[in-house]
């Protein structure tokens, strides 16, 4: 098993943001997370994105500078492989409230061993992860 630390844009926007109600639960977390943190660029797009809808393009420049600096999240990028699991994940699972960007990083989660998510949502929980912070 994998020792990373999955990050979601959940949990990237309520670091990124002051504001918002999950800021000071996120910050405080994210000093107690153990192993290598991790994340993927399509969590970067999605996160940068809302920052920019929420916000403006500055602040999520700003947020983009950090990812310029080795500060312990590492970016993996979805290959064409884990995309296309990603999108037959997606299709398979109607059950849930799955959305294309978690089927995606699911995909990536399974293919790198990692079980251990940093996020607000409970997607994450309800597809069998460990999530950080634990949710009811």
């Amino acid at each position: 098993m994998s020792g990373q630390v999955f990050v979601d844009a959940s949990a990237l926007l309520a670091l990124a943001d002051p504001s918002s109600p999950d800021h000071g639960r996120a910050v405080e977390l994210l000093s107690h997370l153990d192993g290598p943190l991790v994340t993927s660029n399509l969590v970067l797009i999605r996160t940068t994105a809302e920052i920019v809808r929420r916000s403006n393009r500055a602040k999520a420049a700003e947020l983009l500078s950090h990812f310029d600096k080795d500060d312990g999240l590492k970016v993996l990028h979805v290959d064409a492989e884990v995309e296309r699991k990603g999108w037959e994940l997606f299709r398979k699972e109607t059950g849930q409230d799955l959305d294309p960007l978690n089927a995606m990083s699911f995909a990536l989660m399974r293919e790198l061993g990692i079980r251990m998510v940093f996020t607000f949502q409970t997607a994450f929980r309800d597809a069998g992860y460990i999530t950080v912070p634990m949710s009811g």
